[in-house]
């Protein structure tokens, strides 16, 4: 079984024999499946922004580049465009960010990309935990709300009681009757 240098060879020999055949779509898919199966790897990246760049996709091609070792004046102006309609906000740049691309500590990245992150302010977009903690009520706050369910559970006890011996009486009239 090959290993993943290998498999990381192979991926980017065959998206570059897709992109000499003109099939830009497939060199990419390609090689976001092998950045999805083995992680961070800038080459790959900026391979996967030059791709997308070609196809005339600034905002794929700024979501790579942002993370990737690339420069250059082209790769600036699609990473503008792609933080632009992102929101521009840390979160909403990070929603936007293949998994991949989140190492979670910015002394992962190679040092361009930490200064690009940092002249971007975005290196929350990067270090941000996903875990949200969220904040449940105390039982104090909580009360009337346990008093109204249990007085409807109650409600609904006694009915289904009522029904019972209701039904429980109109059948033992059936039978007596006769």
């Amino acid at each position: 079984m090959p290993g993943p240098a290998n498999r990381r060879e192979e991926a980017v020999a065959r998206a570059r024999a897709d992109i000499e055949h003109g099939d830009l779509g497939k060199a990419r898919r390609r090689l976001k499946t092998t950045l999805r199966n083995l992680g961070y790897d800038p080459e790959l990246i900026s391979l996967l922004g030059k791709i997308s760049h070609d196809m005339r996709d600034p905002f794929e091609a700024g979501r790579y580049w942002l993370c990737s070792t690339a420069e250059g004046e082209e790769v600036e102006r699609d990473i503008a465009t792609f933080v632009a309609q992102a929101g521009g906000k840390p979160e909403s740049v990070r929603s936007q960010l293949p998994r991949a691309l989140r190492l979670g500590s910015l002394d992962k990245y190679p040092p361009g990309v930490q200064e690009r992150l940092r002249r971007l302010q975005l290196t929350d977009a990067v270090v941000r935990s996903t875990v949200r903690v969220i904040e449940l009520p105390s039982v104090e706050d909580t009360r009337s709300i346990r008093i109204l369910f249990g007085v409807v559970l109650s409600a609904i006890i006694l009915w289904c009681v009522a029904s019972c011996v209701a039904g429980t009486y109109a059948i033992v009239r059936y039978f007596v009757s006769e």
